[in-house]
């Protein structure tokens, strides 16, 4: 904070005293001198510092001392005891009572923090265990709603609040009555920001202030006005009776000393401090722990209740294992969970005696507790037995299984498992050495139990042990931090493979390495001339299996976005969509350059940046242009781009654009623009679809770009809400009584325009691909849009497509939203340009990818001739990616002129992938991987072993997938069925014609309830799904990873009961119990549904009375659960709740396994679970049926 700045100087005048041989007059003045000027500078009022200095002088009198007396002491306290009188008002704060309503009321300046410190105090008694909520009763400033609505969501605290009624007072009154009754203990009511010359204003917020009859009227004052807060302060108690005062921006202004001793004036207690933008930048105010830790004292009060709220007495069993150095899971556990109670590091290093409140910065503390939050989801993933184990470690490595349980239980890659066993080993081998030290565990200064040999051994071992990330995080270590090195293109520039640890010979001596893809020697880079057996680079350690490079020649591209806006809706759905896009350009980076193209009957490019006026190109939505006529009609050129920027790493001067122009330059325009769009002035006959010109826009999107930023990444955001219906790319006519083509009209090649329309989307994809440029569809609508004929724009591109009943709706609003999420170090996550190159052995070649990419029509000795998906390359273009971007990649074993393959040895796959990260850099990522050969006629075990049958189950249904695109449906169900059967044959172990002796290995035994599932799936059956739903599910399943994918195939299930806590059950009509919630995520649901009994108990009212507590928080454990996952979906989720009965249970009961019907129903009515009435065959049957093939001597 910037006050830390007045701490330093304050301290440093009273350390000089330290460094005077004798304390007399002149000494004392001259350190009154300093800290009265360090005062001045914090604008503190001049009479309050001439006061302070009068009452210093007095307390000393330096003749009287004794000799014996400290003088340096007691100067010191002296100055410490004014300091906290100027900041001390004397007047005991307010403290809310346990148990009854609180009603808090917030009053301000306006631009003072008062919505943004609402939702903090909120949240800091919420965190205390109090029931708190928000009421914004500010009508005044425009989105203050929406500002405290986004605060209350992101931090869960219920509020209320109104978007059509005007009138503060009705607003306050009724949000607390409202919250009264359901009990709330902190209710918090956000009113309009005012100065005391705005009478009306006023004479308003006494208003309120009689309507709700707060306990607590707080006044948020502003640090940065300084001394004027004081007749600001008083102008408002004068008016209201004003308990207490919070003071913001003390980290961003130097004059909040002025401002805290100027509110003391006013003998108003400061309650707390905001000192930063985050949630947890929120600190009581104490007045002498507030002076002690400014001075770099430290706040032992404030640090030792932080440490009495974890209740560490309990810890004498952890205490007792370390001294044995022993260390579980839970215990590793426990200890994040008191890491992440004790709040901020910055704030807890503060209190710290001679550490100052900037040790530790921002971005390094929120990325350290995010990576602490991830881990423990991790952890409450596993089951007692994993976390109570000694080497939990090696429970895990035994049995592979659990990671992939753990995996997908807490949604994250399997890699992220692996890692947190990782540092578990270090820490448990940390502590097992500590546990070995004599002594260091009797308590006392631990120099003096603790060898000093033993110790800086220990040192050393914790440098060797501990995550570079965290050592990077805790500021030191720092050449082990850097896992991404700054990629040099030396000798090796020519070489086919890169180096990795499974793919290269090193000769240490000669400085040279051998690849093992082309088996030319080569020598390393001068970067690396430094390397040898006991110091490697990263590149050589077989834990980085992935290495990631940031390209440092060449220019650093701006990013581009072009929207691409259909006016022809609804004003509620465009209004909807236009505060969307207003919202999105602040999330943009200043350098962005942003473009405008509106779409109705008629098209037009939007000219930005004319000062006063809209300007815009109109063209005729019936005819196509090519690249070349719009760059002439337009006046477009590519000369810009190329000369642009030449030094390294300098950011690209955005080049001079008509169409496309800086955030920062055009971002009060544009936003007015969007405000002033309107309907589509052109008239639409009754019984008739407006004429929608999607065609012609979005190609003049693509030649906009093509001719003005050709391979540099770009963003084209088509927003839709209806059909093409003329021009090129139209999928139905304008007559509403001529419905869109169904899945029938397309098998009876029926669908007039569909094979015209996709030929057009289809050419345009690829002009795009070809350029780097990605297209994103959002399309929101009741009826159908024509995302079977556009899915070629994404699929080729790697865009987004987002499918949504209106632009009015959260499911829309949220998921564009996070489109512009970042990462800690602020990029967006999100990549552009991006190819991918493999290269491989000799023994393997391959086939093709299956995911959102194109060919660069690379061919080589490495490439098969049997094509599978995208075939025919070694390299592929991927537009688009984000870090769940996933490529499905086929290879075949191949023998190089018949010779058998050297078993023993090993095959090597690299997969290099370069792209335009989001902040203009190029990056190259590599991965290196490596596996033994195994002959499949004698070491048949090793492949079984080795067999991942979660990766083959997507692998084989992306395949699957992608044969339904051509294939008739019946023909691809067959042929699933047929590799299942081989696949048993294969592996399984039987007597043949004998289906009740045949056995499948743990590495194969849920593969076909996998394949099971997929058959049933969206993916593969058409019924009752639209050809724009099954292209929308069909485009997420091929690009997102292995976690989301088979919750797409097989869903995850929770059940809640009162027989315990919430427990995944099988996906099985079973699990449908009277007495029980189900929660069900399919990925693009979440589904609750409440069982009979539950439904009967909810319907009563149970959930309302005192009486049933427990009912209540039986029903909101799914709600919660489940809003955790639609936070954090891409794209977001449907969120269903329903009952037993209820119409939408159908979307549960078509999903899972019926293995009760209305022709087995016999066991209902015994807790036996729900029948289904359906006449598909259950998992059992279709086991049954499996096994009886396989061992079949005919098949």
């Amino acid at each position: 904070m910037v006050l830390a700045d007045l701490g330093r100087k304050i301290t440093a005048a009273l350390r000089s005293l330290s460094n005077a041989t004798i304390i007399n007059e002149e000494v004392l003045n001259a350190m009154l001198k300093e800290v009265c000027a360090a005062l001045l500078e914090a604008d503190v009022n001049i009479k309050l510092v001439k006061q302070l200095r009068e009452n210093v002088k007095a307390a000393i009198d330096l003749e009287e001392m004794a000799s014996g007396l400290n003088k340096r002491r007691m100067i010191q306290h002296a100055v410490f005891k004014e300091l906290v009188k100027l900041v001390d008002p004397g007047v005991k704060s307010w403290t809310p009572t346990k148990g009854k309503n609180n009603i808090i009321m917030f009053v301000g300046l306006q631009g003072s923090g008062k919505t943004t410190t609402c939702t903090k105090l909120a949240y800091y008694y919420q965190r205390k265990g109090w029931k708190t909520c928000l009421i914004c009763a500010d009508t005044f400033r425009a989105g203050a709603f929406d500002q405290l609505k986004q605060n209350a969501t992101k931090a869960r605290i219920p509020f209320y609040g109104s978007y059509t009624e005007m009138d503060p007072v009705v607003i306050a009154a009724e949000g607390v009555e409202k919250f009264k009754s359901e009990n709330f203990e902190i209710i918090i009511v956000d009113t309009s920001g005012r100065h005391k010359q705005e009478d009306s204003l006023f004479e308003e917020m006494l208003q309120v202030s009689n309507a709700v009859q707060p306990d607590n009227i707080v006044y948020v004052m502003d640090a940065s006005i300084g001394q004027a807060c004081e007749a600001q302060a008083k102008a408002f108690k004068d008016k209201v009776d004003v308990a207490s005062v919070i003071v913001t921006k003390l980290d961003g202004h130097a004059k909040g000393g002025g401002a805290l001793s100027a509110v003391a004036a006013t003998k108003s207690p400061i309650i707390f401090i905001g000192t930063g933008e985050h949630i947890d930048d929120f600190e009581p105010f104490k007045t002498q722990p507030f002076i002690s830790k400014l001075l770099g004292m430290g706040d032992i009060e404030g640090l030792i209740d932080k440490v009495n709220e974890l209740k560490l007495d309990d810890n004498e069993e952890l205490i007792d294992k370390l001294k044995h150095g022993q260390f579980t899971l839970r215990d590793m556990y426990e200890q994040f969970q008191n890491i992440m109670k004790m709040g901020p590091f910055g704030q807890i290093m503060g209190m710290i005696p001679g550490f100052g409140t900037d040790f530790m910065s921002k971005g390094n503390e929120q990325e350290s507790m995010a990576r602490l939050k991830k881990l423990m989801t991790i952890m409450d993933s596993m089951n007692d037995q994993e976390l109570d184990n000694k080497d939990g470690a090696k429970l895990f490595s035994k049995q592979p299984n659990r990671v992939q349980r753990v995996a997908r239980g807490a949604g994250v890659a399997t890699r992220d498992v692996q890692e947190l066993l990782t540092q578990y080993t270090k820490f448990a081998q940390m502590v097992k050495k500590m546990g070995g030290i004599k002594g260091l565990f009797k308590g006392g200064d631990m120099s003096k139990n603790v060898n000093p040999s033993q110790m800086a051994k220990l040192n050393q071992q914790m440098a060797k042990m501990m995550d570079p990330r965290v050592l990077h995080h805790m500021g030191g270590m720092a050449g082990l931090q850097s896992m991404m090195r700054q990629f040099q293109q030396g000798a090796a520039g020519n070489m086919k493979g890169m180096m990795g640890f499974n793919n290269i010979q090193v000769d240490y001596r000669a400085k040279l390495w051998a690849c093992n893809f082309c088996y030319q020697r080569n020598q390393f880079p001068p970067t690396y001339a430094g390397i040898s057996e006991v110091n490697q680079p990263a590149e050589l350690l077989p834990q980085f299996s992935t290495i990631e490079y940031v390209v440092q020649r060449g220019p650093q591209m701006p990013l581009n976005f072009l929207y691409v806006v259909d006016t022809c809706m609804e004003d509620e759905d465009l209004q909807a969509l236009k505060e969307s896009l207003q919202m999105s350009l602040s999330l943009l980076p200043p350098t962005a350059l942003v473009g405008l193209i509106t779409f109705g009957r008629m098209v037009q490019v939007h000219e930005l940046g004319c000062e006063g006026i809209s300007k815009s190109y109109v063209f005729r939505g019936t005819k196509d242009l090519s690249a070349k006529q719009l760059q002439e009609m337009l006046g477009l050129s590519k000369q810009n781009v190329a000369q642009a920027g030449r030094g390294p790493q300098q950011p690209q001067a955005p080049p001079t654009n008509r169409f496309l122009q800086p955030v920062q330059k055009i971002d009060m325009n544009l936003t007015d623009l969007l405000g002033e769009l309107q309907k589509d002035p052109w008239p639409v006959t009754q019984g008739k679809r407006p004429l929608r010109s999607l065609g012609v826009a979005l190609s003049i999107a693509v030649g906009l770009l093509e001719c003005t930023f050709p391979n540099t990444g770009a963003r084209i955001m088509t927003f839709i809400g209806g059909p093409a219906t003329q021009g090129p790319g139209m999928v139905v006519g304008d007559e509403l009584k001529t419905p869109i083509r169904s899945w029938h009209d397309i098998e009876k090649d029926n669908a007039k325009f569909m094979k015209k329309a996709t030929k057009h989307y289809e050419a345009l994809a690829n002009r795009a691909a070809a350029n780097g440029h990605i297209i994103d569809i959002y399309a929101c609508a009741l009826d159908q849009t024509g995302l079977a004929e556009m899915k070629c724009c994404t699929n080729y591109t790697g865009g987004y497509m987002v499918m949504a009943d209106s632009f009015n709706t959260s499911l829309f609003k949220q998921t564009f939203q996070r489109v512009f999420n970042k990462d800690m170090q602020g990029s967006f996550k999100m990549a552009f340009a991006g190819t991918l190159e493999i290269k491989t052995s000799r023994e393997i070649k391959i086939s093709g990818a299956i995911g959102p990419c194109v060919s660069l029509n690379a061919k080589g000795p490495c490439v098969s001739e049997n094509e599978i998906g995208t075939g025919g390359t070694c390299q592929w273009k991927i537009c688009g990616l984000d870090p769940n971007t996933t490529l499905a990649v086929y290879f075949e074993v191949v023998n190089q002129h018949n010779a058998p393959i050297p078993q023993g040895g090993r095959g090597a796959i690299q997969y290099v992938t370069q792209y335009q990260h989001s902040s203009g850099q190029r990056r190259i990522r590599v991965t290196t991987v490596a596996r033994n050969w195994a002959d499949a006629q004698t070491q048949i075990q090793n492949i079984s072993a080795s067999f991942d049958q979660e990766a083959s189950a997507i692998l084989m249904a992306r395949l699957a997938v992608c044969r339904a695109e051509s294939e008739e449906g019946p023909d691809v169900l067959r042929w699933l069925d047929r590799q299942l059967i081989r696949l048993c044959q294969k592996f399984g172990d039987y007597h043949k014609d004998d289906p009740n002796s045949f056995r499948f290995s743990e590495t194969f035994s849920l593969y076909p309830q996998f394949m099971f599932h997929l058959r049933r799936s969206p993916f593969l059956q058409v019924f009752n799904n639209s050809p724009d739903e099954s292209s929308y599910y069909r485009h997420h399943f091929m690009r997102q990873d292995l976690t989301q994918s088979l919750i797409m195939i097989q869903p995850i299930l929770y059940a809640y009961s009162f027989n315990g806590p919430p427990e995944p059950v099988l996906l099985d009509s079973s699990s449908i119990l009277p007495d029980r919630i189900l929660l069900m995520d399919t990925f693009f649901q979440i589904l609750i549904y409440h069982g009979e009994t539950v439904a009967q108990w909810r319907k009563a009212g149970y959930q309302d009375m005192p009486e049933y507590e427990n009912f209540r928080h039986l029903l909101q454990a799914p709600v919660d659960d489940a809003q955790e996952i639609l936070h954090t979906r891409f794209p977001m989720p449907r969120y269903i709740d329903t009952e037993h009965g209820g119409s939408q249970a159908r979307f549960l009961l078509s999903k899972v396994n019926p293995s009760q019907t209305h022709n087995n129903m016999y066991a209902w009515g015994q807790e036996s679970g729900a029948p289904i009435l359906t006449d598909d065959v259950s998992l059992q049957v279709f086991m049954d049926h499996l096994k009886k093939l396989a061992v079949s001597s005919a098949a």
